[in-house]
């Protein structure tokens, strides 16, 4: 996936200074002392309580980024991901919010593989894309697209169809297909996004009807017949008073 990934690395430096500025200032926090405490608690394999202590934090700030990480590492360290899956979530969005595409890219990452994908901002989503492809988390990717673009998703705009069919025209070209699809439904659709789109549907279409037609792989010979083994070969008993009748050769 060639193009995907030039494309992923344009984004990727464009986001780059935002990134460093967001780690700069994540860096420069007090962290509470409690959040400190769960941290040590985790480690100690004392999940409860880290939960406990991260919790009381997320009371107070709900939107504490170093809260909200303490209480999805102690979840899953207590394999109760789809506990936490709201905290990783809301990391997932302040992380982007921030510039901070590698760490959102990393934990949607954690979600995608516990199972917890769920409900994330079509945005934040099409932002990250470009950032797992970088990391070579491709599954997490196709994931990405898949949830921007489902129907679960009705404020998806004609913007965000075509990012959608563009990134996943490689990745995952039935999502691709899909997504531009439902961009080219939309009446006021500029004429020279709609070429764009029309282009990438038969191009789209094109592919996949290359693959249908092509002949699947011959399936391979059956195995001969093992050949039978030989009979054992047993010599009859002589009858008694019955020489036996064994010719034996001069030698010249």
């Amino acid at each position: 996936c060639g193009g995907v990934f030039a494309l992923a690395l344009r984004h990727w430096k464009l986001e780059d200074r935002f990134a460093s500025r967001a780690r700069g200032s994540v860096a420069r926090g007090k962290l509470d002392p409690r959040i400190k405490r769960s941290i040590t608690a985790r480690e100690r394999g004392q999940n409860d309580e880290a939960i406990e202590l991260a919790a009381a934090v997320l009371r107070e700030r709900p939107d504490d980024v170093a809260a909200l990480q303490a209480d999805w590492d102690a979840r899953m360290a207590a394999n109760r991901a789809a506990e936490g899956a709201r905290s990783a979530r809301r990391l997932v969005e302040l992380h982007a919010r921030h510039g901070d595409l590698a760490s959102a890219a990393r934990i949607w990452d954690e979600l995608v593989r516990a199972g917890q994908r769920g409900p994330v901002g079509a945005t934040t989503l099409l932002r990250i894309v470009p950032e797992l492809v970088v990391q070579a988390r491709r599954d997490a990717a196709i994931a990405a697209l898949r949830v921007a673009s489902s129907a679960e998703t009705p404020a998806l705009t004609v913007g965000q169809a075509l990012r959608v069919a563009e990134l996943a025209a490689e990745l995952d070209p039935p999502t691709a297909l899909r997504a531009a699809k439902r961009a080219l439904a939309d009446d006021e659709l500029v004429e020279e996004r709609r070429a764009r789109l029309e282009q990438l549907v038969l191009s789209l279409e094109n592919t996949g009807a290359r693959a249908a037609a092509a002949p699947e792989s011959p399936s391979p010979a059956p195995a001969a017949p093992a050949a039978p083994e030989d009979e054992p070969f047993e010599l009859e008993p002589t009858p008694p008073g019955v020489e036996p009748q064994i010719r034996v050769e001069p030698r010249a």
